[in-house]
C-alpha cells in the first residue's frame, strides 16, 4: 500500500487531477489511499456497483452476481455478492475450482498467454452461466484485458471499461466551461 500511496503522491505533486487505479485487488486499501491524497480517487469498485445499480434498476441486493478475480479481491469482498447458496448445490461443490480456473487465466495473462486465457475465459464463463446469474463481474484487470466482445454481453461486467468511461466523465466535468450556476452566480 505505501508503493501506491507514494505512486498517488507524485502524479499528484505532477498536476494530476484525479488517479484511477485499474488494479481491482488494490481498492482493498482504496480508504487509506484516498485520505492519503488531496486529489480525487476515482474508485473502480464504487463506480463498478453503481452501474450495476443503474443497469439492474436499483435491485442490487437482489440479483445474483459471481465474481472471478484475485484470492484477494475474492477474500475481501470488493464488489457486491451473492450468498453462493441461492444458485444450488452445484455451485457450492464448484465454485473453489472456478476460482481456481480464473486465478490461472490470470496468471496466463501475465506471463503472455492471452490467447489460451482468452479461450480459457470464454469456457469459465459458459460454465458460469449454467448457474444463471444476473452478472458475472470480471474483477481484474488482466481479465479485462482479454475479455474483449466477452463485456459487451448483458451479463458480463467490465469494471475497467467502467473505470476508463467514469475518467473521461472526470475530465469533462472538470474541463467544461465555466457556467453561471456552476461559479456560483446568478
Amino acid at each position: 500500500m505505501r508503493q501506491i500511496v507514494a505512486r498517488a503522491h507524485w502524479l499528484e505533486q505532477a498536476g494530476c487531477g484525479a488517479i484511477a487505479i485499474p488494479c481491482n485487488t488494490a481498492h482493498f486499501w482504496v480508504g487509506e489511499i484516498k485520505r492519503a491524497l488531496s486529489i480525487d480517487l476515482i474508485d473502480v469498485t464504487e463506480i463498478t456497483a453503481k452501474k450495476i445499480c443503474d443497469m439492474k434498476n436499483d435491485e442490487i441486493r437482489e440479483f445474483r452476481s459471481i465474481l472471478l478475480g484475485t484470492k484477494a479481491t475474492m477474500q475481501h469482498s470488493l464488489y457486491p455478492q451473492t450468498n453462493e447458496t441461492s444458485f444450488g448445490e452445484g455451485f457450492v461443490r464448484c465454485r473453489k475450482r472456478l476460482q481456481r480456473e480464473a486465478i490461472q487465466i490470470i496468471a496466463d495473462v501475465k506471463c503472455g498467454n492471452t490467447a489460451k486465457a482468452r479461450a480459457e475465459l470464454e469456457q469459465l464463463i459458459h460454465q458460469i452461466r449454467s448457474f444463471a446469474p444476473d452478472v458475472i463481474i470480471l474483477g481484474c484487470s488482466e481479465l479485462s484485458a482479454i475479455s474483449g466482445d466477452l463485456a459487451d454481453d448483458d451479463d458480463v461486467i467490465d469494471p475497467i471499461s467502467i473505470l476508463a468511461e467514469a475518467c473521461i466523465d472526470w475530465w469533462r466535468k472538470e474541463n467544461e466551461p465555466v457556467t453561471q450556476d456552476r461559479a456560483g452566480g446568478e
